[in-house]
């Protein structure tokens, strides 16, 4: 969209869709030191040539994916560096734009339209974009213990962990 010369809008493409597979994704890199699976998705992703975007803003890097019409975002709790993303505030809102666009959000276990909201401040994973890459993350993070993160297991579980040994 954009301003007219009446000061109105004009609508300049009427239909965004997100490809299923994507060429650019964005990955918040301050979760990768703890996270071995997010460091070999990270690693994948530079090595097969796609290009990075990370600004440290959701709001810019996911509008960067309705303007190329694809891409990846991930957003990762980690002890060292907590989500800072509101469920309420703008997951949900951007989670709906981008399942209408064809994409799909997660928080590597639940669709992000399928949490129950049990207050203002709760905060969560994010991972949303083109449909093949988010399953192929979530999938990533969470499948056993021969998978990319090594001995330590799931997502779910690297965070138990982590949970223990800062206790």
């Amino acid at each position: 969209m954009q301003i007219g010369p009446k000061k109105k809008w004009i609508v300049t493409n009427p239909k965004v869709e997100l490809a299923p597979q994507s060429k650019l994704f964005s990955i918040s890199s301050k979760g990768v030191y703890d996270n071995p699976s997010l460091w070999k998705i990270y690693e994948e992703y530079i090595m097969a040539g796609f290009s990075l975007r990370y600004s440290g803003c959701a709001a810019l890097d996911i509008n960067q994916m309705f303007v190329k019409k694809q891409g990846v975002y991930v957003m990762l709790h980690t002890i060292a560096h907590p989500s800072r993303l509101s469920l309420l505030y703008e997951c949900v809102p951007l989670a709906f734009l981008i399942e209408k666009a064809g994409g799909k959000c997660t928080d590597s276990v639940s669709n992000i339209l399928d949490i129950e909201i049990k207050g203002y401040q709760q905060k969560v994973n994010f991972i949303a974009g083109s449909k093949e890459d988010v399953d192929y993350i979530s999938d990533e993070l969470n499948s056993n213990a021969e998978n990319a993160s090594g001995k330590k297991g799931s997502y779910n579980d690297l965070l138990s962990i982590q949970k223990d040994q800062a206790a």
